[in-house]
């Protein structure tokens, strides 16, 4: 009976703690004051703000997190920086020699943070990491787009509730949106991002009209899906291309403005959207005819058909750059053409230019290991710093053997491997110089150029292209706070120190804008009239514009 007893009395107990425990917990929801929570859905890739006070969507983003399931799920809360690098410009991994902007702390090792850098440049992104984006990747973090991960960095406060997990379902419509730009409040309502509207051709219209505008983006290299006069996701992908090219409003809407402008001579022509290849016409394939003539490879009709001469030229470019030659413009290749037409006048200060072909015989070698990438070393030991690595079917300049080793240049790094592992071959390395003046320039990597690490031409414009794809281009933003006191008769007061007690400097009306000083816990530092002090977080808005 006393053991019945003993056993009632524990179940009791047992209750009542689990009970308290479970009002602590809605406490503190209750009480969460922040004024963004996250949720990612590693199904999707896909990062979301929600707005605390109305739970609608402030911003949505694609990601890449932990490859094999390492990103851990569950609730966790924004901690302090614990480096003083976090939530900065740059953060530096030792462990992976690289760089990345904007970290912000999850928990323990996890990180939201921009795409990786190979170096603390702008312009030199991680090509193979820029190349992954939008699919599990990382070694567990969430990497992000330069602008989203430093949205997270500056918006979202120490205490930002972040819930990790998988929603079991793709949705590769939005994730295909998200693909093209990243979507903010400030910027449209959620309907206009989906491409939905109720008086302009949109998602889910039909009809003729539809089909003239597929076969028209279709001529101007935007569009490469059927003419079935459907506008699905394709579609509104191909529509915020144009609008981004032109600079308006991305939202996928093909409003009557819209339609007038690209059905005019003077509609923009995409610089790289879809793959071109022989037997394709259309204005998008003049622009490329043009770029390879500014070149210098290309000789024929400037016609707007991708014909033999065509397939020629694009070869010619291919294998000055590095690229395997067969003729197809990618996206990459076409955009490959207008980087190096633009480099090369820049450079010159000129497109009036003398072109000369220079051929010299080099000495290479195929990587042959199906099973692993090879190591490339800083010395003939398997000691020495690891420098780069090849995989089977790379090729790299051949220096010299010595014992059992051969002295290479591989991804721009001199260093050695295995002679077992590589199949030597000779062949003539060709570049094109252009000449204006007394300057000049040059197409290609010439041997001694090689011998030096210097990039090859490849190597260079991917660095340039993951930049440009994912980081934005625009002025420096700063950071804004609007008084939100819920009515223009309550002001909101400016106080000395971060506390609620501390000595009020002035009352500020409803509605004003401040330029953001610095920010606590709860607290946001901020210049008004001729003080400086402290508004509560609790009656701000807070928000970017130009500095």
């Amino acid at each position: 009976m006393q053991l019945k007893h003993l056993k009632s009395i524990l179940i009791v107990v047992l209750t009542l703690v689990i009970g308290l425990c479970g009002l602590g917990v809605e406490a503190a929801f209750a009480a969460y004051k922040r004024p963004y929570y996250i949720e990612v859905d590693l199904t999707n890739q896909i990062v979301t703000i929600y707005n605390t006070k109305d739970s609608t969507i402030a911003r949505q983003m694609l990601c890449s997190a932990g490859e094999n399931d390492s990103t851990p799920e569950g609730t966790y809360y924004l901690p302090s920086k614990e480096l003083s690098d976090e939530r900065t410009k740059w953060y530096y991994f030792n462990a992976f020699n690289c760089y990345a902007q904007y970290a912000t702390r999850i928990s323990g090792p996890y990180l939201f943070h921009s795409i990786p850098f190979n170096r603390k440049e702008d312009n030199r992104m991680s090509p193979s990491a820029a190349a992954e984006f939008g699919h599990p990747a990382s070694h567990g973090c969430i990497r992000l787009r330069v602008e989203d991960a430093k949205f997270i960095a500056k918006q979202c406060l120490t205490g930002t509730r972040v819930k990790i997990f998988k929603s079991g379902k793709k949705d590769e419509n939005l994730r295909q949106l998200l693909y093209i730009s990243t979507y903010t409040q400030e910027e449209m309502t959620y309907p206009e991002f989906m491409g939905i509207s109720d008086d302009a051709l949109g998602l889910g219209s039909t009809g003729s009209q539809v089909v003239d505008l597929q076969l028209r983006l279709k001529d101007l290299g935007y569009y490469d899906g059927g003419k079935d006069g459907k506008y699905d996701v394709e579609l509104v992908s191909a529509v915020k291309n144009v609008q981004k090219d032109i600079g308006m409003v991305q939202n996928g809407i093909a409003s009557k403005q819209f339609l007038d402008m690209i059905f005019t001579n003077d509609a923009p022509v995409s610089a790289g959207q879809i793959t071109l290849r022989e037997g394709r016409s259309g204005p998008a394939v003049k622009k490329l005819q043009t770029a390879l003539g500014q070149l210098g490879i290309y000789s024929g009709d400037v016609d707007s058909v991708y014909d033999l001469d065509v397939v020629n030229a694009v070869k010619i470019l291919q294998r000055l750059c590095g690229y395997s030659a067969d003729g197809v413009a990618t996206p990459e290749i076409q955009q490959l053409a207008y980087y190096e037409v633009e480099r090369i006048i820049g450079e010159l200060g000129s497109s009036d230019f003398r072109m000369e072909y220079i051929t010299e015989e080099i000495n290479m070698a195929r990587v042959n290991f199906k099973k692993a990438k090879i190591i490339v070393r800083s010395q003939m030991n398997t000691e020495s710093q690891n420098l780069t690595r090849v995989g089977d079917g790379d090729s790299v300049v051949l220096l010299g053997y010595e014992n059992g080793w051969a002295n290479v240049v591989a991804n721009g790094m001199t260093g050695y491997m295995y002679t077992k592992y590589l199949k030597p071959y000779t062949t003539e390395n060709k570049i094109l110089k252009y000449t204006a003046g007394d300057k000049s320039v040059v197409l290609g990597n010439s041997l001694e150029e090689y011998i030096s690490g210097a990039e090859t031409e490849k190597q260079a414009f991917r660095n340039y292209y993951a930049s440009k794809k994912y980081t934005a281009e625009q002025e420096e933003l700063v950071d804004y706070v609007t008084v939100n006191t819920g009515s223009d008769s309550v002001l909101l007061n400016l106080r000395e120190a971060p506390d609620g007690a501390s000595s009020i400097f002035a009352q500020i009306p409803n509605g004003t804008s401040m330029r953001v000083l610095s920010r606590e816990e709860g607290w946001t530092r901020v210049g008004y009239a001729e003080e400086i002090g402290y508004l509560m977080n609790d009656y701000l808005t807070f928000w970017q514009g130009s500095a």
